[in-house]
């Protein structure tokens, strides 16, 4: 379930040598340390690993107070896939596409604080990332495709263009949705193609995936500890849930019989609710109040039941798998309450 971490914390002079020969023995086939500009006694020390690892530590010298700024970017998942030695699926590879149960973080926080040679729980937590790997029976670009909401808010592309030319890409493939972002934006969520992310990304051949992710951004006052308390863990596992559950695709009315304005209208409805479908109505002139309130009568009634979305199995399959999967990352209570 955890995947990317964002960390940050102040360190002392003994905790960075500390850090430094844990990360000199455990790291060092993946990295080097170097200063950034050796010339100048405070200058930013930077641990340089390779562009798939899932661990970036950055320990940044402050002179005037004697202390280091220390920020870890890690994701969780790929890392207990990577001490995973013995899984005959990974080979001590480092990769995200299969299962990391939420009851998984603990042992993995555990073991890569002592590979690094700190306690993690006690770091600031700027931002995490919740997500899940949906095993797909079609192309994963049709469920992405299709996905319109999510959280009833909209699903927008997101073009990799720089980083499709990189890769010698030469279509401007989009493989990713997510809600809107910006700067006081604190969730997002995220689906995209994972099978089209692992082949161009990892030159890795992977079974059709699709991955939904929650990010929460701009934490405040939460430690790392935080994110292992299952009253926190509920209710993150609770968003993330009912977000995807209540997510929109693309549907279709049958027609037949009804008049382009009942047809709009039962688009607003499906698109928007009866909430906003009368907070709208309320703003308009008689008549068309009159007309409007006419139609939420009927709808209520079951008018137009024989009219309505007709959901596509495209739909059905991805909100099936969603519980599939969710059953087998967290415990049973856990579980329940989530998808109340």
């Amino acid at each position: 379930m955890y995947d990317l971490v964002k960390l940050s914390t102040i360190l002392n002079n003994s905790q960075v040598r500390v850090i430094e020969e844990h990360l000199e023995r455990n790291f060092k086939r993946y990295g080097t340390w170097q200063k950034s500009f050796p010339e100048l006694s405070h200058a930013p020390y930077k641990y340089i690993s390779p562009d798939l690892s899932p661990l970036k530590l950055t320990m940044e010298k402050e002179t005037k107070r004697n202390i280091w700024k220390c920020q870890v970017i890690v994701s969780l998942h790929k890392f207990y896939y990577h001490i995973s030695a013995n899984n005959p699926f990974c080979d001590g590879d480092w990769i995200n596409y299969l299962r990391f149960r939420l009851q998984d973080a603990a042992p993995t926080i555990g073991e890569l604080s002592a590979q690094i040679g700190i306690d993690l729980t006690k770091f600031a937590v700027q931002e995490y990332e919740i997500g899940l790997n949906l095993n797909v029976t079609n192309d994963p670009k049709i469920y992405v495709d299709k996905i319109q909401k999510i959280n009833n808010t909209t699903a927008q592309w997101n073009k990799r263009d720089k980083r499709d030319k990189m890769l010698d890409d030469p279509i401007n493939y989009e493989y990713e949705k997510t809600t809107v972002k910006g700067d006081k934006t604190r969730i997002v969520f995220k689906i995209y193609d994972k099978t089209h992310q692992e082949k161009k990304e990892h030159r890795r051949k992977i079974p059709n995936i699709v991955r939904i992710e929650l990010v929460r951004r701009r934490c405040e006052g939460v430690l790392l500890a935080d994110l292992l308390d299952p009253k926190r863990q509920e209710t993150d596992l609770r968003v993330f849930v009912q977000g995807f559950l209540k997510a929109k695709f693309d549907y279709t009315i049958n027609e037949k019989g009804l008049k382009a304005g009942q047809i709009a209208n039962i688009r607003e409805m499906l698109d928007n609710g009866e909430e906003s479908f009368n907070n709208k109505t309320a703003s308009m002139d008689k008549d068309r109040r009159r007309a409007r309130n006419k139609f939420v009568f009927d709808w209520n009634k079951g008018v137009y039941k024989n009219n309505t979305a007709i959901h596509s199995e495209t739909e059905k399959e991805f909100k099936m798998l969603v519980l599939n999967e969710l059953r087998g990352c967290v415990p049973y209570g856990m579980y329940e309450k989530a998808t109340r």
